[in-house]
């Protein structure tokens, strides 16, 4: 799989593949945007050598984003960007706001740079299929900074002659007030379980881990089941034996930024119990003697020695689009929208909320500094105004009365009714959030240990 790095000569970033020479059109471009912008569009003018690495990297997010596609079966199945049509990237944009959260008008800037990319190679005849939408006149006055052209004209008061970048949907830049609509009950959640053990054990595993850690899709894909370069880890039992009750789990963000996050013993314990204890070699037996004589040749990185986290009961490695398709599945059932972001707003709404109970502090964003220190490193993210629309959802959610629906003490006491997914499975995931909920505090002074 190539990736491609930016390393910077005399102001130009130059595209490399490491051992595998330079990206000619990238750096065609970044030199012509340097030298001769107007050459591209006449209404660009030059860029300072650190804005122009900033359009380096959008461009080259795409390109390895491409290059770093899977199939269905989470098969290796690279893009090539002069190959791709409009609905690739568009599929792209909707996954980066989905599931990264990227915000609409940060969209709209890596869009516009891809734009100006293709409009380059179409100038310099350079054959490929994508074809951008229209950009359309907007009369709302903008923010400089999330307008491409900014720097090379004067506005009116009501922001005339500005063009949208249509790429990406308007209601992706509409501000939100709170996360909401983005969080579900605890009876909700254990439908929710319930449907996704039934259609296999290890996507309600999967789903669980993720509700208790904050990951995003991503970030459960890399999920442990041994050290390591860099990365250590204990299994459930080392944990056990060693009296810990937290370890950090490291992983990398979307952008090849490094993240990590607190991961209970009552997770890894959901893990052990219902999934590497119960499933797991006889899923990995599968994967040696079916999935690696059919795939070998074309799974570029699957050999017999390598140990995948969640395979699926057909041996397969769980994939991202599978794992969606999911989530997609028992929503459709259940008739209530849930993804694997989902879980996310939902477990960090229920912790913050636990957190103000416990130190006896009202969540307020008079209290935001120092909510923000302690909620950011669970949930990988830097900017305040994240925290704040967590704060406000608790707000709101106390507001409607509903926030006692949110907290395991209203677990369901009937289990009839979660589907056909084992009770003792299902009793095991109640206890096992419960002891999440409650483990607050220590996670706390975990956290403050040096």
């Amino acid at each position: 799989m190539k990736t491609l790095l930016l390393n910077t000569i005399d102001n130009v970033p130059v595209p490399y593949y490491k051992g595998k020479g330079v990206n000619i059109d990238l750096l065609n471009y970044l030199t012509s945007r340097y030298e001769q912008p107007s050459l591209i569009d006449s209404r660009l003018k030059n860029l300072t050598p650190q804005s122009l690495y900033q359009s380096a990297h959008k461009i080259a997010f795409l390109i390895n984003s491409l290059e770093q596609s899977v199939d269905e079966n989470n098969n290796p199945y690279p893009l090539d960007y002069r190959e791709v049509e409009f609905g690739v990237i568009r599929d792209l944009i909707n996954n980066l706001y989905e599931e990264w959260e990227w915000e609409g008008n940060t969209l709209r800037q890596y869009a516009t740079e891809w734009r100006m990319f293709f409009k380059y190679l179409t100038k310099n005849n350079v054959a490929h299929n994508m074809i951008f939408p229209e950009r359309t006149a907007s009369y709302a006055a903008l923010d400089k900074d999330e307008d491409y052209y900014s720097h090379t004209r004067k506005f009116d008061q009501h922001g005339n002659n500005n063009l949208k970048e249509t790429a990406v949907p308007d209601s992706f830049c509409v501000q939100k007030e709170d996360y909401r609509e983005n969080v579900i009950s605890m009876n909700d959640w254990f439908n929710v379980y319930a449907e996704l053990y039934e259609l296999d054990p290890v996507y309600a595993v999967m789903a669980a881990t993720m509700l208790k850690t904050f990951l995003r899709v991503g970030g459960i894909m890399q999920w442990q089941l041994a050290p390591q370069s860099g990365r250590p880890w204990k299994r459930y039992k080392e944990m056990v034996r060693d009296g810990d009750e937290f370890q950090m789990f490291k992983y990398i963000k979307k952008g090849q930024s490094k993240a990590e996050c607190i991961v209970d013993l009552s997770t890894m314990q959901t893990v052990h119990e219902e999934y590497l204890d119960k499933l797991y070699d006889e899923r990995f037996e599968l994967y040696k003697k079916k999935y690696l004589k059919k795939k070998y040749k074309t799974a570029q990185q699957r050999n017999k020695n390598q140990k995948w986290t969640w395979l699926n009961k057909n041996g397969t490695p769980v994939s991202i689009r599978e794992l969606q398709a999911a989530f997609k599945k028992v929503s459709k059932k259940l008739g209530i929208k849930v993804t694997p972001h989902t879980l996310r707003h939902t477990g960090a709404t229920q912790i913050l909320y636990r957190y103000g109970e416990l130190k006896g502090i009202a969540i307020t964003e008079a209290n935001a500094p120092d909510i923000h220190n302690w909620l950011r490193i669970q949930l990988g993210h830097s900017r305040l105004s994240t925290t704040i629309l967590y704060i406000k959802t608790v707000h709101r959610l106390q507001s409607e009365k509903i926030m006692v629906n949110l907290i395991p003490d209203t677990l369901p006491s009937s289990l009839e009714s979660l589907s056909k997914a084992p009770k003792a499975s299902l009793q095991k995931a109640m206890e096992s959030h419960k002891e999440f909920f409650r483990g607050v505090e220590k996670r706390e002074n975990y956290l403050n240990m040096d």
